[in-house]
């Protein structure tokens, strides 16, 4: 984005992507923005593909080059302040941050909670931070509050629309790692299968037919008294809670997530259920990491790849859990 507020972008569509209408598309590749900032601004905006202006509703094709040049308006928000919470850095540039997000921390402010966040920190570090939507500066994919792990975040316009297209393109590589119940079979496996809202608890997700496409491939790398299992896990969409609600699914929720079923203590010998009770207690969350994360350099163009251990509670919870059946 330009100091006069005006997103521009030039995008090539994959093949994965064909097919898609163009508004879907778009509130992919600019993810960064809400969806009412994206459609508004979509309204008021100049959206080409090909040299030539078509509806919202134009069905993509493989190679097509969409343009766009959005005007964003910026809202103030005086209650959004900066705040000096302490942040892991693991890489930063004048482009781009990489950060080892802590357990309990929450990306970015909503309304009703403007502060504590991921967000208010990074505006403490790197001052105004007017890059992308004013709610989520410079914010380009999330972990949840209570997910630990690798995180970028984009401290330019340019930087912060390369690496929306990269994520949009399913170019960047994430993997976490996560400690569930039992162990899946067979061992190494692809889960596709659609997420949307749960028509029954609306603030949680599931596998449902009417969901958005949503592809998790997994391995399992350790297994634990044959009662958990450390997986790799590997993201090819990005939809919320996906790992979560995918490993649910199989049967196999992870350690510890209260909203997907890893509280509830499984086929554990009563009399070790509660040595396991307090381990779930001690860790207080899910166990799920982000452990790696590449891209291409939106500006340089050099390949960027971190990888970082597990966050010590996990560890923690992985050798309890070891010595219960020594």
């Amino acid at each position: 984005m330009s100091d006069s507020g005006i997103i521009t972008g030039r995008f090539s569509v994959s093949k994965l992507e064909e097919g898609q209408r163009l508004d879907k598309y778009l509130t992919n590749v600019l993810g960064f923005l809400s969806r009412q900032k994206l459609q508004k601004a979509l309204r008021h905006g100049t959206v080409k593909v090909n040299d030539k202006p078509v509806k919202k509703s134009y069905k993509l094709k493989a190679n097509d080059i969409v343009e766009v040049e959005i005007p964003v308006i910026r809202e103030s928000r005086p209650d959004l302040v900066p705040e000096d919470i302490p942040i892991e850095v693991v890489y930063e540039d004048p482009y781009l941050v990489v950060i080892n997000k802590p357990p309990g921390l929450v990306v970015h402010p909503a309304p009703g909670n403007w502060s504590g966040t991921l967000v208010n920190a990074l505006l403490h570090r790197y001052g105004n931070l007017e890059v992308g939507d004013s709610e989520r500066p410079g914010i380009v994919h999330r972990l949840d509050k209570d997910t630990s792990g690798l995180m970028v975040v984009a401290l330019t316009e340019k930087s912060l629309i390369g690496l929306a297209t990269q994520l949009a393109q399913r170019s960047v590589k994430r993997r976490y790692k996560a400690l569930v119940w039992g162990t899946p079979h067979p061992p190494k496996g692809t889960i596709n299968a659609p997420i949307g809202r749960d028509p029954k608890h609306r603030e949680r997700f599931t596998v449902i037919p009417s969901g958005k496409e949503a592809i998790t491939r997994y391995e399992v790398l350790e297994t634990i008294n044959k009662h958990w299992s450390l997986v790799e896990c590997r993201l090819e969409t990005g939809r919320t809670h996906q790992i979560r609600v995918h490993m649910r699914h199989i049967g196999h929720p992870i350690f510890g997530d209260p909203v997907y079923g890893g509280t509830k203590i499984k086929s554990v010998p009563l009399r070790k259920q509660g040595e396991v009770k307090e381990v779930l207690n001690a860790l207080g969350r899910q166990a799920l990491h982000a452990y790696l994360l590449s891209f291409q350099h939106p500006i340089t163009g050099r390949h960027m790849s971190f990888e970082i251990p597990l966050y010590q509670d996990i560890q923690e919870a992985m050798n309890k859990l070891k010595t219960l059946f020594v």
